[in-house]
């Protein structure tokens, strides 16, 4: 609390660039707290095989805890609300700030039935979204198994049954030994994300929040606010909704020659087709053709 007995109000950053790499230490607070009068927290929570490794193949009926990331961010609003007083914040008025992967991060814990009422009060979603197409990794356990494998685990038959053994085996694995593995995924996705565990991120979450928006997004109409087992597919706490994207925010994953001298249609078509095969899987051709008449207008009107 200030000398005046007024407590300030509070904005809790998560770092986005990735979900393998990244770190909030980077983000200096101190200009925009001294501009707004608020309280800045950045935060670091695990990223990679240690925040996200999904080894559940069947989340919708046997839900099993694996955003260990997304975790990490909730335990950081909970130390907020019993700490942040000391700092001269207000634990009543928190806003969940995050930038590309960190915006997703900020969407899913807005959406978490795991996320207990008042922990903050406002999202801010720069640059992503839980709707993202590179928000959430779709085959989780793919990748859970090229992860074993590369360990010398042994794959039970029955994954449905045992996974819990996949998962009991990498963590006799040294963090040495997991952090050697690299395991690629496809061009703009990434092999540990945030993914349905059942727990944070329940199934169908997608067409529970499009639904939001009424039936003519997606062809979904209004759904149900609990799933057929019973369980609440998203939250049901209700928060003020910042959201923004910039131009050109992709530019970072070019190659710098591409950045200063552009390229030609034909690597452009390419990049687009690569896009769209990796991030999408119904109606590849028609969103194809979509971005690029999308670009080829853009072009035309661009003084």
């Amino acid at each position: 609390m200030t000398e005046s007995g007024r407590r300030h109000p509070v904005v809790l950053y998560i770092h986005g660039e990735s979900y393998e790499w990244g770190s909030g230490n980077p983000y200096d607070g101190s200009v925009l707290a001294s501009y707004t009068e608020q309280v800045i927290v950045t935060i670091n929570y695990r990223l990679g095989v240690l925040g996200f490794l999904n080894a559940n193949v069947a989340p919708e009926t046997k839900a099993r805890m694996a955003n260990y990331g997304l975790m990490d961010q909730i335990a950081a609003l909970h130390w907020v609300q019993q700490h942040i007083a000391l700092f001269g914040g207000d634990p009543e008025n928190v806003s969940l700030m995050g930038q590309g992967t960190g915006a997703a991060c900020v969407h899913f814990l807005a959406i978490s039935p795991t996320v207990i009422r008042g922990l903050f009060k406002r999202a801010i979603l720069l640059s992503g979204s839980a709707l993202s197409s590179w928000a959430v990794v779709e085959d989780p356990v793919f990748y859970a198994l090229k992860l074993a494998r590369a360990i010398n685990c042994t794959i039970p038959e029955d994954l449905l049954k045992d996974n819990e053994l996949i998962v009991d085996c990498l963590r006799e694995s040294t963090l040495e030994e997991l952090m050697q593995i690299d395991i690629q995924p496809p061009t703009f996705l990434s092999a540990f994300g945030p993914s349905v565990d059942g727990v944070v991120i329940k199934p169908d979450f997608q067409k529970d929040l499009l639904s939001y928006l009424g039936p003519e997004f997606q062809g979904f109409g209004p759904l149900p606010k609990k799933a057929e087992h019973g369980a609440p597919i998203t939250s049901n706490n209700k928060y003020d909704l910042l959201f923004g994207v910039t131009t050109s925010e992709a530019l970072w994953k070019f190659a710098e020659k591409d950045v200063h001298q552009g390229f030609e249609g034909e690597r452009r078509d390419r990049i687009i087709r690569t896009y769209v095969r990796n991030a999408y899987v119904y109606h590849l051709t028609e969103i194809f053709y979509t971005i690029k008449l999308g670009e080829s207008i853009y072009s035309t009107f661009d003084p």
